[in-house]
């Protein structure tokens, strides 16, 4: 179970007076970390890092990866509440979910830049690697106050409003 990487330790060995080194190895897959050697393919126990002086027999040594974890972080939260994971690793497949919307604001999706340019991200795919920031976009809500008798109207901030009146 290489995956890939470079294994630069022998094929064969002899009876030794010294113990045999077991070299880690390199350039295995993406998003994954070398975590030893192993004599079971459950990887139990602890990893094996030689073979002792006066071995004998066949060996089988199983190379143990692990996921490594990438951080997530969220920017422009607006003080609102975000439940989406802070970490993931290679494997996760993760749906960013909405945040709920703040006073004045409405949540107009995730993006991962600050100029909000392109679509929105909606999650992160699995095999994907490296760290990620999520810029939340929102959109100013606009509010009209009207009074009657006198016809005074007065608009907020945001783009035009048409009223229709039924009698």
């Amino acid at each position: 179970n290489l995956k890939g990487a470079s294994n630069s330790n022998p094929v064969t060995y002899t009876i030794a007076i010294t113990p045999l080194t077991l070299a880690s190895l390199t350039g295995g897959p993406t998003g994954y970390t070398f975590d030893g050697w192993y004599d079971n393919s459950s990887f139990s126990g602890n990893a094996i890092t030689e073979i002792p002086a006066n071995s004998t027999g066949d060996k089988t040594f199983y190379a143990k990866w692990t996921a490594e974890t990438y951080n997530i972080s969220y920017q422009n939260l607006k003080g609102a509440s975000n439940s989406n994971p802070t970490t993931y690793t290679v494997v996760d497949t993760i749906t960013l979910a909405a945040l709920p919307n703040v006073t004045g604001y409405t949540f107009d999706g995730w993006y991962d830049n600050a100029t909000f340019s392109g679509s929105p991200v909606t999650g992160i795919t699995a095999n994907s690697t490296g760290d990620k920031t999520f810029y939340a976009k929102w959109t100013e809500i606009s509010y009209y106050n009207a009074k009657g008798n006198g016809g005074e109207w007065t608009k907020g901030s945001g783009s035009a409003l048409t009223f229709i009146f039924k009698r």
